[in-house]
């Protein structure tokens, strides 16, 4: 594993849950307005 695959799989684990979080809230929130 190449320190640049390391690093985006670090990204992804350290980024992408919030995103996904406030993404489905947001949809929750839009679905209920």
């Amino acid at each position: 594993m190449t320190p640049f695959q390391l690093f985006l799989s670090a990204l992804r684990r350290s980024v992408l849950p919030p995103i996904a979080h406030l993404y489905l809230a947001s949809l929750g929130l839009w679905g209920t307005a």
